[in-house]
């Protein structure tokens, strides 16, 4: 069988040519986004259930049709390849051939004397559960924030506790690295030991970064001594580099009204030597008020380890006045949050705030601070970008943003663009260099990934379906690339295929049905070269990993360098009351 365009042999074409209205099953009930007068009866669809075959595997091809209702209509089908086990039917079983690849089906429908014919391409493919094996039988309950190596080696955080994040129990996630072409392929870093030198134990952890993972860099944010007494367990940042240990590289211990410090969000350099992130330094009112936000850094290098740190910003400052008839200390708690550093490695960039979620300009703003020819901080020159003494950039052009805020640079080369969902769901485009803000004018934006040159960026929105957009201008093409056939439809972890020769974009299509167990996940792709819609077979579903800063890119699509396949992470069932359905990370290969 010829390979489509040798480009995507793992993918199964949805619906009709070069149309966006694909999912839908075999009940009978009419599409959603039907157009146009029935002229006679039509041929809508061709579905197969499920989504997608692998090879030797029988499924069900079904046909959706609309006017043919009183006209006794009579089936006949037909396929390229595999064996038809049924016919005649509006739907049939159909066992697929042996060998991957794409296969025509082709129904005729014959009603009050008129026979219509539709065809549509079916693609076989192999796609499998890549975290089970011997090791580890009972998978994990997580499985989540999928990173490729330029290697093609899989990371992500996983987790076999059954435990959500927002349990009290819950002591993080691990790192694991998923070794392209080993036997036993999963590896978890040494996290969960006592490291040289200090008294406390890495629990686990919940962020992690890396410039690059083929050298076997990566910054974590992990818990340190998990306790079910504390409301807020103590999170550290540690380094490990290609050559050398493990190191810790922040200095956080206090504990006050059973909260510990919290450092999170780790950012590193492109050769993983400069990190920066937030120091959550507690403070004595339970609420939170008093916390202290500073924006720390660090240099760390090989078996040198911490070469140079430093805490960039002030979370408190005190000045004296009057305040009613008496004269006192007047305190002032800023909140400093997502650090990172600009792409060009010349700035930490971060954002700032009061104690209230509110500075002076009432919305966090964002603030820079160059990095010398030595690479450290020159904080004579950090500076906030105001437009007027009480006016920020944010501020007047009605952008909000939070500490659970995502934020992702324009990945062009030189590009100082970056984008990001803010608080009221709307999509921004933000230059540190220009100091230009924009807001897309799209409504309950949910995701966005760029291409790879940075040109544009496809928006994901709950009311519009998928959407382009123009990274020079913001504009919105007016032709959705994909509308929800169901309202109930979820779309999840949408990414960019990085081959421009034959781009696509990736998604996870979550279908809900009467109950958990007739609802299932499938991995979606768009071929702009064909303008169709794609899928692998699906799994089963459940709801999402609970976190109370949800980050979709844990969920994320991540495409092999060869376009040649695909990952998925996939959180499904409970596995006391779904045995064997714990978890996956699905691959889609040929």
């Amino acid at each position: 069988m010829k390979r489509w365009k040798n480009s995507v042999p793992w993918l199964i074409i949805l619906g009709v040519a070069f149309s966006p209205m694909i999912f839908s099953g075999c009940e009978g009930d009419d599409p959603v986004n039907v157009e146009g007068e029935v002229e006679y009866f039509n041929l809508l669809l061709i579905i197969c259930q499920p989504l997608s075959l692998e090879p030797d595997s029988t499924g069900k091809l079904c046909v959706e049709s609309q006017g043919t209702a009183g006209l006794k209509p009579t089936y006949t089908w037909s396929v390229e390849a595999g064996e038809l086990l049924t016919n005649s039917t509006a739907a049939v079983d159909w066992k697929a051939p042996e060998t991957p690849g794409l296969y025509a089906v082709t129904l005729q429908l014959t009603a009050g004397g008129t026979t219509k014919t539709l065809t549509k391409k079916v693609l076989v493919t192999n796609c499998e559960v890549v975290i089970k094996d011997d090791a580890h039988p009972n998978l994990w309950r997580y499985s989540i924030m999928p990173r490729l190596s330029t290697a093609g080696n899989l990371w992500f955080l996983g987790s076999t506790s059954n435990l959500s994040p927002r349990n009290t129990n819950f002591e993080g996630f691990y790192l694991y690295e998923l070794v392209k072409g080993s036997t036993n392929p999963i590896v978890k870093t040494n996290i969960g030991v006592n490291l040289a030198g200090n008294s406390r134990e890495i629990s686990g952890l919940l962020e992690f970064a890396f410039p690059s993972i083929d050298s076997g860099t990566f910054v974590i944010a992990a818990i340190n001594d998990f306790s079910s007494q504390i409301r807020q367990q103590l999170m550290t940042i540690f380094h490990k580099p290609f050559i050398g240990n493990l190191t810790q590289i922040s200095r956080h211990t206090n504990m006050i009204n059973f909260r510990f410090d919290q450092c999170r969000y780790p950012d590193c350099s492109d050769d993983g030597t400069m990190v920066v992130w937030e120091a959550w330094e507690v403070g004595d009112r339970a609420d939170g008020i008093h916390d202290l936000y500073n924006i720390e850094y660090a240099i760390v290098q090989g078996f040198i380890g911490l070469e140079y740190e430093l805490t960039c910003t002030e979370s408190h400052d005190s000045v004296w006045g009057a305040q009613g008839a008496d004269s006192l200390f007047l305190h002032r708690y800023y909140r400093n949050i997502k650090p990172m550093i600009t792409p060009d490695e010349s700035h930490i960039l971060y954002f700032v705030g009061d104690g209230e979620l509110r500075d002076t300009t009432e919305v966090f703003e964002p603030c820079l601070i160059p990095l010398d020819g030595a690479r450290h901080p020159d904080l004579t020159q950090r500076r906030a970008m105001m437009v007027t003494e009480r006016k920020g950039i944010f501020a007047l052009a009605g952008v909000s943003i939070s500490p659970a805020t995502i934020f992702q640079w324009n990945p062009a080369p030189g590009s100082t663009q970056l984008g990001f969902i803010d608080n009221f769901r709307n999509l921004c485009f933000f230059d540190y260099t220009t100091e230009a803000v924009q807001v897309v004018p799209l409504k309950k934006v949910e995701e966005f990934a760029w291409s790879p040159d940075g040109i544009e960026c496809v928006v994901l929105t709950a009311e519009d379906g998928i959407r382009l957009v123009s990274g020079a201008t913001g504009a919105v093409n007016p032709d959705p690339l994909y509308v929800r056939e169901r309202s109930t439809d979820k779309l999840v972890g949408i990414n960019w295929s990085p081959d421009p020769v034959d781009p696509k974009i990736g998604f996870r299509l979550v279908r809900k049905g009467k109950d958990e167990t007739d609802s299932w996940n499938a991995i979606v792709v768009y071929s702009f070269q064909e303008g169709s819609y794609y899928a692998t077979p699906d799994y089963a579903w459940s709801s999402q990993v609970e976190h109370s800063n949800f980050n979709y890119t844990w969920f994320r699509v991540q495409f092999e360098s060869d376009n040649e396949g695909l990952y998925a992470p996939i959180p499904v069932l409970d596995p006391v009351n779904y045995p064997g359905k714990e978890s996956m990370i699905i691959h889609s290969h040929p």
